[in-house]
């Protein structure tokens, strides 16, 4: 009996432990439930806060010369870079920069000299031509002359000498001898200013080919690019291939194929995305924090914009060119180019701004919203907005500082 009895309260103990444990899961089941009605909603929250207010545009760029003597191939010609210095050379002045290829001028050079002899002996064939004519027809003139004093001499009007038809035959012979003798005389003329054209012409293309060979002989005298003056040599993208010049490039004559840039005068050149350029103008302030000295800052200014936004190798959208002019230029840097950083643009700038999060912004039937939690009541407030930035919004009326704004989701 006593082990039944004990093995009836264990029973029992158990049960009510199980009892137990099911009560309490109930009562965490209607807590949570409790939990997600609307009767007690949470709202994210932040205040409406005054503080300085900036909108600020960031990218990358890199310090370049303001000014550089461009080297630039000679016009008139397609040319052959046979040798090139490497970009970033050190050069005196008189150094030889490149070396053209010399061939196609020098082709060029005794195609023209030839073609210069050919017009002219093709010139003197026809004003031989010409002037041959001109003998047969001063003989054929002769003829008529001879001819018409002939008939003249020997004709009458004396019915005792010719008879009618007689008379009527040398009349029409007369008349046909005079009009073949205006005739050759209109010939004579034409053939003289037929001679004249061709002559000019002649020497119009005899001129043209001489001003070739002229060309061409500078070409093959002028086949070293060299440095104008004391400096570092920088080389440029090919015009037609899009690559850096190298030897063996091929180039349309005026081509600049390097520059030397004047390290005296710097200044910076940024890249900024069309969508992220409003609001820069000339004048707009910059900070530059150096890539290769993050100790270093410089102050700066927008001095020019480029017209149009363009596209940029192995980079998506379109891209405006901005330089910037510094303040003052530390001595670490000086005369150093190609250095890149990282510049922020200053648009814009409120030093004592009412501002709430984007987040907490919306818009309802073209009117800017903005939601209160005024003692877990949700109040509807219209704004009238300034400044906007990227996270941040200006609150010019419709808020006070300390409401709090209800985050939306």
């Amino acid at each position: 009996m006593t082990r039944l009895t004990k093995l009836s309260e264990a029973t029992g103990e158990r049960s009510y432990l199980l009892g137990a444990r099911s009560v309490l899961l109930s009562m965490a089941m209607l807590v949570l439930l409790g939990g997600c009605t609307d009767s007690s909603p949470s709202v994210l929250t932040q205040p409406a806060v005054r503080g300085e207010l900036a909108h600020t545009v960031t990218a990358a760029g890199e310090i370049v010369s303001a000014q550089a003597t461009r080297l630039s191939l000679q016009p008139g010609n397609i040319h052959t870079i046979d040798w090139v210095v490497e970009d970033g050379t050190e050069v005196k002045a008189g150094d030889v920069v490149a070396r053209l290829n010399g061939e196609i001028a020098e082709f060029q050079f005794n195609t023209n000299k030839l073609n210069v002899a050919s017009e002219s002996s093709r010139g003197v064939a026809d004003s031989s031509d010409y002037a041959k004519r001109d003998i047969e027809i001063g003989y054929d003139l002769q003829v008529v002359e001879d001819e018409v004093a002939l008939i003249e001499t020997f004709s009458s009007d004396l019915d005792t000498v010719y008879s009618r038809i007689e008379q009527i035959d040398n009349g029409r012979n007369l008349a046909y001898t005079q009009a073949r003798g205006s005739y050759l005389e209109w010939d004579r003329d034409s053939n003289g200013e037929r001679r004249s054209s061709k002559e000019r012409l002649t020497q119009i293309q005899v001129e043209r080919f001489e001003r070739d060979v002229n060309r061409f002989q500078a070409l093959l005298a002028d086949t070293e690019i060299l440095a104008p003056h004391d400096g570092v040599v920088k080389l440029l993208r090919s015009s037609r291939s899009g690559e850096p010049v190298t030897s063996g490039s091929v180039e349309w004559g005026g081509t600049a194929i390097a520059e030397m840039p004047d390290l005296s005068q710097l200044e910076g050149e940024v890249h900024v995305l069309a969508g992220d350029s409003a609001g820069i103008v000339v004048g707009t302030p910059v900070s530059l924090r150096l890539d290769a000295y993050p100790d270093v800052q410089l102050a700066a200014k927008v001095t020019s914009i480029a017209q149009l936004a363009a596209e940029r190798e192995n980079r998506r959208g379109k891209w405006f060119s901005i330089k910037v002019g510094f303040d003052e230029i530390p001595a670490a840097i000086a005369g150093r180019i190609n250095l890149s950083f990282q510049a922020t643009f200053m648009i814009a700038n409120v030093s004592d701004a009412l501002q709430i999060p984007l987040t907490a912004l919306t818009r309802e039937q073209g009117v800017s919203v903005a939601y209160v939690n005024n003692n877990g009541t949700r109040e509807r407030r219209e704004l009238e907005l300034g400044l906007r930035t990227l996270s941040r919004v200006q609150v010019l009326s419709g808020l006070n500082e300390g409401d709090e704004v209800i985050i939306l989701p």
